[in-house]
């Protein structure tokens, strides 16, 4: 009887959404490996990110920077621009959960680049506002709000909140402008 990767990956992904990340995490590994024996590396690298994810939410990011390593060149490899920048954002985040805030920000930058040039706009979006996290943690208030404001700029969902927020933000350049 064979293993179907598709449905452990079902599994997985059930887990993780009930916050059940030991079993979540089991079940990524297991699913990786599957992909990894039909040779699928595309796959077995989508469950090395999905790891990483269910690593970040128990504070394993170690184990989060591990998985992730070499799915960035995976999905290169094969055209999957989306999910490099996903990559990229996933290493960025284990990052900036073992406080190493250079080295965050420095991946944050690079996967808000790839999604911009995918107009992935909502990716963009949340990746800009963890973007902008990392450099408030780093002391630099005023790139922060800049940032936050590109986040708040590239809102698929705005609404009149999210523009005042956005006026709101705009004011202290509007104010140190000479």
């Amino acid at each position: 009887m064979s293993v179907d990767p598709a449905e452990i990956a079902e599994k997985a992904l059930h887990a993780y959404k009930q916050e059940a990340f030991d079993l979540a995490i089991d079940l990524f590994e297991q699913a990786k490996s599957a992909y990894s024996i039909a040779g699928d590396p595309v796959k077995a690298a989508e469950m090395a990110n999905n790891l990483s994810v269910a690593f970040s939410q128990i504070d394993r990011y170690t184990a989060a920077l591990e998985v992730l390593n070499g799915t960035f060149d995976v999905f290169l490899q094969h055209g999957e621009m989306m999910k490099a920048a996903q990559s990229l954002g996933n290493e960025a985040a284990a990052y900036e959960g073992m406080q190493e805030w250079e080295k965050a920000e420095t991946l944050y930058e690079q996967a808000v680049d790839r999604f911009a040039q995918l107009g992935e706009e909502e990716s963009q979006h949340y990746t800009l506002q963890a973007l902008s996290r990392v450099r408030l943690r780093q002391g630099r208030a005023m790139e922060a709000v800049s940032t936050m404001q590109g986040a708040l700029e590239t809102d698929v969902k705005s609404n009149w909140r999210t523009r005042l927020v956005s006026k709101i933000l705009s004011l202290p350049s509007r104010l140190f402008k000479p």
